[in-house]
């Protein structure tokens, strides 16, 4: 008798074991794909972020001389431009919790996973991944 629930506990504990590895390596596989899908994000924004600083940068320049070919001034030309930096900055300024708002629902809108049918193929994926981690670990320690 005394054999007989030892094996079920024994059984019990080996399978609460492998369930706890399990969940162990989802809850990481998880958080390495949120941790890369954040990166992702990020390094898509910066990349947007620097082309849009050069085409904003070289559209200045270019309306600058523009301006100082029309006024016969270049530096007059420039100086209209920076005039024109800083109404923008000033309505930076303005408008910022507006903007600040705005730009905090686009930041969660990029990042948060509201497709219910991914979510749950990429758990199945995370759960037979861990699985085969598992067996591969049990497998090395027989």
């Amino acid at each position: 008798m005394k054999n007989g629930t030892d094996r079920i506990f024994t059984d019990l504990k080996d399978e609460l074991t492998a369930y706890v590895q399990l969940k162990w390596h989802l809850w990481k596989l998880m958080a390495v794909e949120r941790a890369a899908v954040y990166l992702a994000a990020l390094s898509h924004a910066v990349i947007v972020l620097i082309f849009l600083f050069f085409s904003f940068l070289f559209f200045f320049l270019a309306l600058g001389f523009v301006l100082g070919e029309w006024l016969g001034s270049f530096a007059l030309g420039f100086l209209l431009v920076s005039v024109l930096y800083l109404g923008l900055a000033y309505f930076m300024v303005l408008f910022k919790k507006r903007i600040s708002l705005w730009m905090i629902n686009l930041f969660i809108r990029m990042l948060h996973v509201d497709d219910k049918d991914s979510s749950d193929a990429r758990n199945k994926q995370a759960v037979d991944a861990a699985q085969s981690i598992v067996d591969g670990a049990t497998s090395d320690t027989e």
